[in-house]
């Protein structure tokens, strides 16, 4: 993973003068980490706007959420988020996001503008545009003689919740429409599909599949890996207070296992919940090697 985090901090500088990364290749929040990326039939709180639009339909209540990951402190390459939802009526609901990761010379970043929408009683659609541009400071503009990229691009999912007492399944197209704009690399499309199953009110075990790369465009995505599997599950351990752990096994040129664990504390006073939660993920090079490489992310969010 040493290796891949190296050529994370190249494709950083090298595409920032001239293209993007893509910016959540590495999970769309904590909750999505503690679940080993597992989170595309999930997405009921605001890493929906990243993860799975479609989830938006589950929030009842307005909520607001902060996180914060650093990849790898030796290279000082930081990940921010912050997001919104909210129910619009019992059919529509709302979503804003920014997502931030680079460091103080250099970042890429992300706008979302994301609705849902329930087509029928069990069944939801959702869209996020995005709005991508990079940031440099200006001694790197100076040396690679770069402006900064824009480019706009749509994810688009669907949410089903089965007749099956607690099961639902999702599917998540990132990168519909691919981004590509001004010295913009064009950004790959990717599939996810996912199934859900909770386990009367404690307990929620979910599985995901990615492919990625589907249009075969090397440049500017996670063009290490072409396909994964991620697996994770939450349980209530006691009243507000929540365990995760997750395996997420990409293969490719880079063939890496992450294992992550997560801990998620929900406090209620009155009518306003907040929520607090922790997940850390360890890579191997190899299914059974020691863990190589190590994040550790926070989020803070808020419902009224």
């Amino acid at each position: 993973m040493k290796i891949g985090i190296s050529i994370l901090c190249v494709v950083l500088l090298a595409t920032s003068s001239a293209g993007f990364v893509n910016i959540h290749v590495f999970g769309s929040g904590v909750r999505s980490l503690g679940l080993g990326n597992s989170f595309v039939a999930v997405a009921d709180n605001t890493e929906a706007v990243f993860a799975n639009p479609a989830g938006l339909g589950q929030l009842r209540r307005r909520q607001v959420t902060y996180t914060y990951g650093g990849i790898k402190k030796k290279y000082d390459i930081g990940r921010y988020m912050a997001s919104f939802g909210m129910p619009l009526n019992a059919k529509l609901g709302l979503g804003l996001g920014y997502e931030r990761i680079g460091s103080s010379s250099l970042s890429e970043n992300g706008a979302f503008v994301s609705l849902s929408y329930q087509a029928v009683r069990q069944l939801s659609v959702g869209v996020s545009a995005k709005y991508l541009f990079s940031i440099l400071s200006s001694t790197l503009a100076d040396e690679y003689e770069g402006e900064p990229a824009t480019a706009i691009g749509v994810d688009m999912g669907l949410l089903w919740q089965s007749p099956f007492l607690g099961a639902q399944m999702g599917l998540f197209l990132k990168n519909v429409y691919q981004p590509s704009g001004r010295k913009a690399y064009v950004l790959p499309m990717e599939i996810h599909v996912g199934a859900g199953y909770r386990v009367g009110t404690q307990a929620f075990l979910s599985v995901q599949y990615v492919q990625y790369d589907v249009t075969k465009t090397s440049l500017g995505g996670d063009f290490l890996h072409r396909r994964g599997w991620m697996i994770g599950g939450e349980a209530h351990l006691l009243k507000g207070l929540v365990l995760r752990a997750g395996r997420e096994h990409k293969f490719g040129l880079d063939d890496r296992v992450s294992l992550s664990v997560g801990l998620g504390l929900r406090l209620e006073y009155r009518e306003v919940g907040l929520l607090l939660d922790h997940a850390y993920r360890g890579d191997k090079k190899e299914p059974w090697g020691l863990l190589s490489e190590q994040e550790h992310r926070f989020s803070f969010a808020g419902e009224f």
